[in-house]
């Protein structure tokens, strides 16, 4: 089960943490349209993320992290994926502030996919107002 639990860990990082906070980046500037494929992946990330935050108060990932430690008998933590890690590396932050972090990072990240996708929005909804 930890090694279960490193893997989520690993995987956590991977495409919750790093790839959304890459993507806004990407996306601010206009070349998430570049390749569809990232784009939609990065969408459906900051979807995902939004849905878990209200459904599970909190991130699904870290929930199922922290049982997989409990169930392989290790000491678990509590709050979030982020505080956490980032004390241990000595930096202070409290979950709050990562999760007003991460609410300004997906809005920025849906606010910018809306204005650089526009032009498909307003075809799309022009399009059927005319049909």
């Amino acid at each position: 089960m930890s090694l279960l639990a490193n893997i989520v860990t690993v995987l956590h990082w991977i495409f919750f943490v790093i790839f959304p906070i890459v993507g806004v980046v990407y996306s601010t500037r206009g070349l998430l349209r570049a390749n569809p494929k990232i784009q939609k992946l990065f969408i459906s990330v900051l979807l995902l993320t939004s849905v878990s935050f209200f459904v599970f108060d909190g991130c699904f990932l870290t929930k199922l992290e922290q049982a997989l430690r409990y169930q392989a008998g290790e000491l678990s933590y509590s709050g979030g994926l982020i505080a956490h890690y980032l004390k241990a590396i000595g930096v202070q932050v409290s979950d709050d502030s990562v999760f007003w972090f991460l609410a300004i990072l997906i809005l920025t990240g849906i606010l910018s996919e809306i204005y650089w996708n526009r032009d498909k929005l307003e075809k799309f909804f022009i399009k059927k107002e005319y049909e």
